[in-house]
């Protein structure tokens, strides 16, 4: 389903009100909202509402509230080494250290971990999650589905920590449950092989210059690795995890994504295809307040790339 997309007064009166909130801030992240805050309001007087240019600015404004989400997940536990979420049953008493995605402010990972632990995708598989953060996915499948085996993975060195600490806080049994530190698969070792791969993929792919500097130049370690965990310029990871993944995987065997109505499917079907996976895209969620904070309803995407 494509969004409705407000009329153009109203995308320039929220990039207005994004550049008077984050405008004196001026590093990181809300440099990052204020510059695309500006990009959505100057291409609103030249578009019509009615084109294929109101999806662009539906794209802006929800890449910004993207940033919004992780602004607050900053500042919210800055004085905090760690906060204890209660948010979700299955999990309740789960970890969330600094620097590391809180999932107190967005449903759609658990709702994902539902979804895929209702339609038995992971039962008695083997399962690699890439940039698993603080493990709500992996923890979920793991507690609420039959997984033969899981192994955790991310780049940030805070989700590592936080994802052990997790894993001995639910007493989990770690001959089946695996905690790796790795750039996507850099070092997942070579002759492992998996049933599945998933993972919660960055939601900014759009390629933007200022946003590859920002990224690169961010001088604060907990700040980098948020923004790390949601930016991919040019959607360069997703299509390597895509390439890469067929030599970690079983025959047949599969790679998740969850995805939503303003990224790229289209680039990713393509390349999935070309790479030779059969291509299916499942909308599991429609118009869900997946973040109270800032309004942010979505239709989710389940992307499910079948090796043949």
């Amino acid at each position: 389903m494509t969004p409705s997309s407000p009329p153009m007064n109203t995308f320039d009166s929220q990039a207005a009100t994004l550049r008077q909130r984050y405008g004196k801030c001026g590093k990181g992240i809300s440099r990052l909202i204020v510059h695309l805050a500006k990009k959505l309001e100057s291409s609103g007087g030249a578009q019509d509402h009615q084109n294929q240019h109101c999806q662009s600015d539906h794209e802006l404004l929800m890449q910004i509230k993207v940033l919004e989400l992780i602004h607050l997940t900053l500042h919210t536990h800055s004085e905090m080494p760690s906060v204890t979420l209660d948010s979700y049953r299955e999990l309740a008493g789960m970890q969330v250290m600094r620097g590391v995605f809180s999932p107190e402010f967005a449903t759609d990972s658990y709702l994902w971990a539902n979804y895929i632990a209702q339609r038995g995708l992971v039962d008695g598989k083997s399962v690699l999650e890439m940039g698993a953060g603080s493990g709500i996915i992996s923890l979920y499948l793991y507690r609420n589905a039959t997984p033969r085996y899981i192994c955790a993975a991310d780049v940030s060195k805070y989700a590592v920590i936080n994802l052990r600490a997790n894993v001995d806080r639910f007493g989990i049994d770690e001959s089946r449950f695996e905690v790796i530190e790795s750039d996507l698969f850099s070092c997942i070792p070579s002759e492992k092989r998996f049933d599945v791969i998933l993972w919660a993929m960055p939601w900014i792919l759009s390629e933007d210059r200022l946003v590859r500097q920002v990224l690169e130049d961010c001088d604060d370690p907990c700040e980098k690795a948020l923004l790390r965990s949601i930016i991919d310029p040019g959607g360069e990871s997703v299509r390597k995890v895509i390439s890469d993944a067929k030599s970690f995987l079983n025959p047949c065997g599969k790679v998740l994504l969850i995805s939503s109505d303003f990224l790229p499917n289209e680039m990713i079907r393509s390349h999935a295809e070309a790479e030779g996976f059969l291509y299916e895209q499942t909308v599991f969620a429609r118009n869900v307040t997946v973040v109270e904070a800032t309004g942010m309803a979505l239709d989710l995407y389940h992307l499910e790339l079948t090796l043949q």
